[in-house]
């Protein structure tokens, strides 16, 4: 995860104040096999719908807007 962000983090990359480190530990969260389970099996979201939902919230959370 901590090489994903890396690239992200070239000026206009991640939102000011949000270290590498900080979205290495988001990023690593988020994509959890426990979360991906939740939403999908318990809540019945299909993996399009997940994939979407976390492309937008990583974009949210992480990028520069």
């Amino acid at each position: 995860m901590r090489k994903l962000v890396t690239d992200l983090g070239d000026p206009g990359g991640l939102r000011a104040g949000v270290s590498l480190d900080d979205a290495a530990d988001v990023v690593w969260a988020m994509a959890s096999s426990e979360l991906y389970v939740m939403l999908t099996a318990e809540r019945g979201w299909s993996p399009d719908r997940y994939e979407g939902w976390l492309a937008d919230a990583w974009c949210r959370l992480l990028l520069e807007s």
